[in-house]
């Protein structure tokens, strides 16, 4: 046998075992010359023969690869794209970030997205009006009278009863007025005492006799709360000489392309953060529909004075109002301004964590985790975006209670301008059409500097 023939066999049959290796390993290099021999005798595609002219899954279209007018013609485009605007800055955007990598997310098909929300029935209430001498039965001012059922059980909070038991009071009926009518269940005389104005009662259950057979109905009707969907729009274009034209820095349209995603992403951040809800017209006198920030939708907000500085007393009363008195999450995100973060600095249970360095990444945003007695705070300093008033603010969300209403998801169209006699330019176009809506609203809070 010739011997050069010889030696490109054996070259041929080590090619060969490479190549088996290679495709049982996985790891196939990306652009070499071994690679292209390797592709030549076992395709990265493996060596399966499949019926659609596709050796293994997938499917085979005639024509080049192309983006169609629907972005639901071909899937990956959309998910792919999601990830990539995630991973622009993220924790520069976070609450973009999270919506998105959470995923609560539901589809709108109209300008307006909320629901339909209902509550119970309150447990505190208070005394309005002072009761200044004791009977046996006192028409009581409160000032939550809606609250209250013929037959409720009330304790009525740092007034003492007989054997140094707290004082209990039974709802004998609903009075006129505000009023409701009362009378003691364990006083030391039998009399209702005298009440201070501001007095505390807080509703236990109810109490019925042996012949009762019916109870007191009640029914609480649902409310509704809506914000609107907001179209998000950005376009790229690149002339096509630019393209060609020769640069000292690397200024091409993946650069230009990056910079628009930023810009919008921040644009969106602002919007869900202070937008205000609202419709408005363009030069055309066309609507334009803006949606309403999650700032403007919470009304739980704990109060501060901005010209004193932070004590460990202002940040638990701070943690037991985020936490106490609702069903949300034990950890929930803090975003802080840097007048905020100023004032956390003067607190000792802040610090002394931070010298832990409890810092991590939840959902793609970076956190200071802080451990309260009344739950975990996710602290994402937002210096960029609390800004002018909003400096000294901050701002806790439960996510799992933030709701993302998509009517049009994030996509991408390639704008044929060139083609249409426009413009000699290459053009993309990013839009989405959403808004956000707060559920379960005592769950959220705003930190606010006075």
């Amino acid at each position: 046998m010739n011997k050069h023939f010889k030696t490109l066999l054996t070259v041929l049959c080590g090619l060969f075992t490479m190549a088996l290796v290679v495709d049982a390993t996985g790891v196939v290099p990306d652009t070499s010359l071994l690679a292209d021999i390797i592709d030549f005798f076992i395709p990265v595609s493996g060596l399966t023969i499949g019926t659609a002219g596709v050796a293994g899954p997938g499917e085979i279209h005639e024509g080049g690869a192309q983006l169609g007018d629907n972005p639901e013609d071909v899937e990956y485009f959309d998910d792919d794209l999601n990830k990539t605007i995630v991973k622009v800055r993220p924790s520069e955007v976070p609450l973009d970030t999270l919506t998105r990598s959470i995923g609560n997310t539901r589809t709108c098909e109209s300008w307006e997205c909320g629901g339909w929300e209902i509550g119970t029935r309150d447990v505190i209430d208070t005394v309005a009006t002072a009761v200044g001498a004791a009977a046996p039965e006192v028409a009581l001012v409160v000032d939550k009278k809606k609250m209250w059922l013929t037959g409720d059980v009330a304790l009525v909070d740092g007034v003492q009863g007989k054997d140094g038991g707290p004082l209990a009071v039974y709802v004998v009926s609903r009075g006129t007025g505000n009023a409701i009518n009362v009378v003691a269940v364990n006083s030391a005389d039998g009399n209702v005492p005298a009440l201070t104005k501001g007095t505390v009662l807080i509703r236990l259950s109810t109490g019925y006799s042996e012949k009762a057979a019916q109870a007191s109905p009640y029914n609480i009707s649902p409310t509704t709360r809506k914000n609107y969907c907001q179209i998000h729009m950005a376009q790229v274009e690149e002339t096509t000489l630019h393209s060609l034209q020769k640069k000292k820095v690397t200024m091409d349209f993946a650069t230009y392309k990056e910079q628009a995603i930023w810009d919008m992403k921040f644009g969106m951040e602002r919007q869900n953060f202070f937008g205000v809800k609202g419709i408005t017209q363009n030069e055309d006198g066309e609507s334009v529909y803006l949606s309403e920030g999650v700032w403007w939708q919470c009304p739980n907000m704990f109060t501060f004075d901005k010209e004193k500085q932070w004590t460990n007393a202002d940040y638990v009363k701070m943690c037991r109002q985020i936490f106490d008195g609702n069903n949300g999450s034990d950890a929930r995100f803090l975003f802080a301004g840097p007048g905020m973060l100023e004032r956390l600095a003067y607190v000792d249970a802040y610090t002394k964590q931070l010298g832990a360095k409890q810092t991590e990444v939840v959902h793609g945003v970076k956190v200071r985790r802080i451990v309260s007695d009344f739950g975990e705070l996710l602290i994402r300093p937002v210096s960029s975006l609390f800004q002018g008033s909003f400096a000294d603010c901050g701002l806790v969300l439960d996510m799992n209670y933030v709701a993302k209403y998509v009517r049009e998801p994030l996509h991408s169209k390639e704008l044929s301008l060139d083609e249409s006699g426009q413009r000699r330019v290459k053009a993309v176009r990013l839009l989405e059409d959403y808004g956000l809506f707060l559920e379960n609203l005592p769950t959220h809070c705003r930190i606010v500097a006075q």
